[in-house]
């Protein structure tokens, strides 16, 4: 027919019109000749196998004319979308008729250009009140025409037969694909009001044409692949699907640098144990009908992270006995939607089929409550003895099952108390051949788990943008996880049963500065070549991937960092940011979580291994968790070093395996207790630049020690762990001047679960203290013991020959802040010709970060000390402050704490705790400067008695601090557990009694100010480990001096100094 005059006002161009009619009519009359039948017939064949011509030229000719006559917006869209779905329709009709691969080829090269000018031309040409008004009818229009398209793809692959299955189904993909597009466009569009991020105008329409163009191009290959299938040999066939898929999860590949992928021969290398058969397996009864289960409790206070580190706990238990697998979170949640099984799992010809782990809810239903007398397993042995009742009840035998590794919190390293010992799992691998403890989980996950292609509509730009970037080989992928208190509120509201506030906005907490510095360290690394990217690639995009429960802190990241220009050296590269549109939910059990809220989480966990690494905080399970899913390293911010994974148990060196299985011992830096900063605030960590700078003396010498250093204390000594840590000092100093060995005890008590020596020494390092059973320390042997020091210097060691053993003296810091012990300058010339860059404000804190590190075993005298406590301490957004006071509970004849410890305390006491509210106050209002920003303030409490910690807490803690401005910042208090045993030798102290007080005076040193009471060297010898700010109470709270210029000579007098071991004479 003639085209109408095209009008301003018209929605669509006449070109556009002409394109639908002549379009349609064309694969109309195709579609309906049979493949055989000759031009002549085309017309006894339209009749006869679908609807005439004529209907088709009616429908479009009705639409094009109607769309001319200048009728309202909203009947010229309705309109609009009801010609869509005619010409749907219509079209659908005709494939039905047909039944040759050729017009099922053909139909996608029209689908792909229908795509192009459905995006280009009908949603760019539409208002944006119309679109918000026609996205709702357009999503119902999408149910109904895939569910049409299913049932003509179905009919399709029944002409075909089987050899082309795959090349069908993703025919069947492509044909709903342009409608998919215009739902997602216009949800896209509708939510920009609603803080979605902004686009700009001009790149919507880019933004189109780009999608335009590679729907199109991915339909002309598609075509061609489809033709190629119909004729070639079923295994040819698959290949050529696999290979048209276009960008979906199963096309997608990541770098060859990451962890290799199942069914890859890399895989196969690095895995042989998944698939091997299960070692265990026999035909008696257990066996065949037993399960592990990996599913929460219907009340479990734990989210995703806890259930989804049993998944390879539990694989390797099943791949052992045989046993089926089966993974579930539970009523209401379909893990399938994000995960299903490897493609191999449910195939009767292999021996994966008992990894089919898919639970269905008639299996739900049947399972119910997981018990062992159903040989049913739902929680993974913690122990061997756990596995040894598992073995009884399967009847396995004795010593036939391995124990396997747990993994929540391994990642952290020593950090969080949990490592993951080499010697704790040796029988696994006699079990499973091929098994290695570095890369058991990521085997295990590659084994049971992929990407589920349903993944995309809990992220739609998933396969699309997501995922290609992350898999980009030039690019350096970090991800960064940070934690708001968006997902505890939003979690709190649903229990509350208020409204929920699924913005993902309710908490914004900004980023710790630790992260992005860390961040930005490696970045400059990988840029600069001091770290290598896999196998020399040159990086020319870096990419930050924020994870995060708040939308408001990932925005503010990509606001601040994103789209920047960094370099290194002459090179110069973009930094990206990008994120999932994640709200936050959180995933823990006893709120029921939605299929939603667990899908956005498991693919943001998901996607932190799909990295080149991690870097994260202390603290939180989420992303250590995710990183053993492929091996990702982590770097943990506070050394931002990478964290081993496996060590050996004995040594507490880092034990790392190449591909080829050889395991290596390599250097650690252990990080249960480090200061998270290398800045003013807190003493650098041993290892970093700021640590070497300030401690270079520190470092061993290069000849091998022919002398020892031996501290340990008297036996009967009234003094206690104070004057101990103060003679430690004073005895490596003369250890670094003479090249000594340096060694110390205790006594009896037993010091490998309290405090041990730098994890990261080699065995026969000078300074690594510990003492075998047999030692013994003789002069004649060059070994030289020290049981006490003091007085404010040592000079002459005790019980040798004068001149014997000459040494320069060295400073004793235990009670510099009274006059009768002060530290003079250039008494100690001689000492810093010896060691020249030996700084006296900082030799004690040197000293100790050498030598002593709280052990992770600490926990066995203190279960909050690594959960709670040092958390705490070591939170960035936080001011700590120490508050030590001793009431003299720890010299009671009874451990048993009561008021009468404080009573008559009460001014004495307010002293301290007006001078912690002073020195609070001095950093609100910016007198006393910290180098970072904090927004609440906490106060440690280490004190001798429980009940005044007790009291203490009831007073302050929730309680709140407010600037001069009136700004307000909470305040909490923790404390710990300790009885307040005396630790002097004279009372024999228990390894309890010493481990608590050790626990306590470390915690001193992790703070950012140190409020002292009465000069009691407990807490003076605390705070000088990290070189903390005091202030003391006794003096105005004011800050004390640590070492007086001059040689004490015009000192007031009565003043003392120090003589050999610690006799004193007046000056």
């Amino acid at each position: 027919p003639a085209a109408p005059q095209h009008q301003p006002g018209d929605r669509f161009p006449s070109v556009f019109i002409y394109f639908f009619f002549s379009a349609h009519f064309g694969i109309y009359a195709y579609l309906s000749m049979p493949s055989s039948a000759s031009t002549a017939s085309a017309p006894a064949s339209a009749s006869s196998n679908g609807p005439p011509a004529s209907t088709v030229i009616t429908w479009i000719d009705d639409g094009r004319s109607r769309e001319s006559n200048g009728r309202t917006k909203k009947s010229s869209r309705r309109r609009k979308g009801n010609a869509i779905k005619r010409r749907q329709q219509s079209l659908l009709a005709c494939i039905s008729n047909s039944s040759l691969v050729t017009k099922a080829s053909l139909v996608m090269v029209i689908w792909s250009i229908l795509n192009v000018f459905l995006s280009a031309f009908l949603i760019e040409n539409l208002s944006d009140q119309d679109k918000r008004e026609l996205q709702e009818e357009v999503s119902t229009l999408v149910d109904t025409e895939l569910s049409l398209v299913k049932k003509e793809v179905g009919l399709v692959k029944n002409v075909i037969g089987n050899a082309a299955i795959k090349a069908a189904d993703v025919a069947e993909e492509n044909l709903f694909h342009g409608l998919r597009n215009i739902g997602e466009r216009l949800r896209d569009e509708s939510l920009q009001k609603d803080g979605a991020r902004r686009r700009k105008s001009d790149d919507n329409g880019s933004e189109t044409d780009i999608k335009a163009k590679r729907a199109s191009k991915a339909g002309s290959h598609r075509h061609h692949h489809a033709l190629r299938a119909a004729d070639k040999p079923a295994e040819q066939a698959a290949a050529g699907a696999a290979d048209s898929s276009g960008v979906t999860h199963l096309s997608l590949k990541p770098p060859a640098r990451r962890f290799p992928q199942y069914g890859t021969p890399e895989f196969a290398e690095r895995c042989p144990w998944t698939a091997l058969p299960p070692p265990l397996l026999s035909k008696n009864d257990r066996l065949d009908t037993c399960m592990f289960l990996v599913r929460p409790a219907p009340k479990d206070g734990e989210g995703l992270a806890a259930w989804a580190a049993k998944i390879p706990t539990e694989y390797m238990m099943a791949k052992q006995t045989g046993c089926k697998l089966k993974i579930s979170y539970g009523p209401g949640v379909s893990v399938e939607d994000v995960w299903t099984p490897q493609s191999d799992a449910t195939s009767d010809a292999t021996d994966t089929k008992a990894y089919d782990w898919i639970l269905t809810k008639d299996e739900e239903d049947a399972i119910g409550v997981c018990k062992k007398s159903m040989n049913c397993f739902n929680y993974p042995p913690k122990t061997q003895a756990h596995v040894s009742a598992v073995e009884g009840h399967l009847r396995t035998g004795t010593n036939s099952m391995a124990l396997a590794p747990l993994y929540r919190y391994a990642a952290h390293g020593l950090s969080a108390g949990h490592p993951l010992y080499q010697q704790d799992y040796m029988e696994m691998p006699k079990v499973l051949h091929g098994w290695e403890l570095n890369d058991a989980a990521a085997c295990a996950f590659g084994a049971a788990v992929q990407l589920s292609p349903k993944a995309e509509q809990y992220e739609p730009d998933l396969y699309t943008k997501i995922l290609p970037t992350l898999y980009r080989e030039r690019s350096l992928v970090m991800a960064i996880y940070t934690r708001s208190l968006n997902s505890d509120k939003m979690a709190d509201q649903a229990a509350k049963g208020e409204k929920v506030d699924e913005s993902g906005n309710l908490a914004y907490v900004k980023p710790g500065q630790g992260l992005v510095e860390c961040a930005q360290k490696l970045e400059q690394q990988f840029l600069s070549g001091e770290k290598k990217l896999g196998d020399g690639v040159d990086i020319d995009t870096v990419v930050w991937f924020v994870i995060s429960d708040s939308r408001a802190t990932k925005n503010y990241v990509a606001q601040e960092y994103g789209e920047k220009e960094i370099a290194s050296g002459t090179k110069k590269v973009i930094r990206k940011v990008i994120s999932t549109n994640a709200r936050g939910a959180h995933t823990r059990r006893k709120r029921d979580p939605s299929t939603a809220d667990f899908a956005e989480a498991l693919i943001d966990w998901h996607l932190m291994g799909e990295t080149d690494l991690i870097i994260g905080q202390p603290g939180f399970s989420f992303h250590t968790s995710a990183s053993v899913r492929t091996s990702t390293p982590y770097y943990e911010h506070k050394l931002c070093e990478q964290v081993p994974l496996v060590y050996d148990k004995n040594t507490d060196l880092a034990v790392r395996t190449d591909v080829a299985g050889q395991e290596s011992s390599t250097t650690s830096k252990d990080l249960v207790l480090t200061p998270k900063y290398t800045a003013t605030s807190r003493f650098p960590t041993v290892g970093s630049t700021e640590f070497n700078e300030i401690c270079s003396w520190t470092e061993p010498p290069e000849a091998a020690a022919q002398c020892t250093i031996f501290v340990r204390p008297n036996e009967g000594e009234h003094e206690g762990l104070a004057m101990w840590v103060a003679t430690i000092s004073a005895g490596y100093i003369i250890a670094k001047q003479k090249n000594c060995k340096f060694k110390l005890s205790y006594g009896d008590v037993d010091l490998s679960d309290i405090v041990r020596p730098q994890a990261f020494l080699k065995p026969d390092h000078v300074d690594r203290w510990k003492i075998p059973s047999d030692f013994s320390c003789n002069v004649e042997d060059h070994c030289y013991e020290i049981h006490s020091t003091a007085g404010p210097e040592f000079h002459t060691m005790p019980g040798v020959p004068e001149g014997s053993f000459p040494f320069a003296a060295v400073p004793v810091y235990r009670h510099y802040t009274a006059s009768s012990a002060y530290l003079y300058r250039d008494r100690f010339n001689p000492l810093q010709k010896v060691l020249p860059s030996l700084s006296l404000e900082t030799a004690f804190a040197c000293s100790m970060s050498r030598i002593i590190h709280l052990s992770p075993h600490i926990r066995k005298f203190d279960r909050q000390i690594q959960s709670r406590i040092l958390p705490a301490l070591h939170d960035e957004e936080a001011l700590v402050i120490t508050i030590y006071y001793r009431t003299g509970h720890a010299e009671a004849s009874s451990l048993e704490s009561t008021a009468k410890d404080i009573e008559g305390k009460d001014r004495d006491m307010q002293k301290s705790i007006t001078c912690a509210e002073k020195v609070e106050q001095g950093f609100l209002d910016g007198s006393h400067r910290l180098d970072r920003h904090f927004s609440s303030v906490v106060w440690n409490f280490v004190c001798d008695s429980p009940y005044a910690k007790k009291n203490f807490t009831s007073r302050f803690d929730g309680t709140e601090a407010k600037s001069s401005k009136g700004k307000a910042y909470p305040r909490r208090v923790v404390t710990t557990s300790s009885r307040g045993a005396h630790t002097k030798t004279q009372e024999k102290p228990t390894v309890t009694d010493f481990a608590e007080a050790f626990a306590d005076w470390y915690i001193i040193g992790e703070s950012d100010a140190v409020i002292l009471h009465q000069g009691w060297s407990f807490g003076t010898t605390a705070a000088l480990r990290t070189a903390r700010p005091v202030f003391l109470p006794w003096h105005d709270c004011s800050p004390p001096v640590l070492v007086h210029d001059g040689d004490g000579k015009d000192a007031p007098d009565g003043a003392m100094h120090g003589k050999i071991g610690g006799a004193a004479e007046k000056v």
